[in-house]
């Protein structure tokens, strides 16, 4: 369950040429790069900042169940070593909605954004995020909910995201 300090993912699924399945068994994060607070345990992971692999993807499904505490959470991809530039898929509670964000430079902006049923984003749901040559594409609970270009899609790791509930 989502605690107050992030987010509570099950099961991550990475495709591309070379598969990642990480069912987060283990106790550690072992192939991971921690940014913030994050535990594995019992096939979950919880926290709050980004856990992001160390292998990059340009073309990529990622596939996970996640629960939201009371923050943002959702899907990173095409993260920059500096650990700045990046895009994110994420899932927003207020008002309920998936949006695409790119971050460029420090600046975020939305690119794309889909409406979820009022109060949808406190139940956990199954995030799909796909991209090929710059065309992404995501279904929450087997629908589609959006797709987008991103003619400046260049890879780079993928992982999760938290952003930390508003005080």
């Amino acid at each position: 369950s989502a605690d107050e300090t992030g987010a509570f993912f099950a099961d991550v699924l990475v495709r591309s040429c070379a598969g990642l399945v990480e069912r987060f068994d283990a106790a550690g994060l072992d192939g991971w790069r921690t940014e913030g607070e994050w535990q594995a345990a019992r096939g979950e992971v919880t926290g709050s900042g980004a856990l992001l692999s160390h292998d990059r993807y340009t073309d990529f499904d990622l596939e996970t169940t996640l629960l939201a505490a009371t923050g943002e959470a959702g899907v990173v991809f095409d993260a920059r070593p500096d650990g700045g530039d990046h895009a994110a898929a994420l899932l927003v509670p207020a008002p309920a909605r998936i949006e695409v964000r790119e971050v460029r430079g420090g600046k975020a902006a939305a690119i794309a954004s889909a409406a979820l049923p009022a109060n949808d984003a406190h139940r956990p749901h199954r995030l799909r995020v796909s991209q090929r040559q710059g065309r992404l594409s995501v279904e929450v609970d087997g629908s589609p909910v959006l797709a987008t270009f991103r003619p400046d899609a260049q890879g780079g790791p993928v992982g999760l995201t938290a952003l930390e509930p508003a005080q």
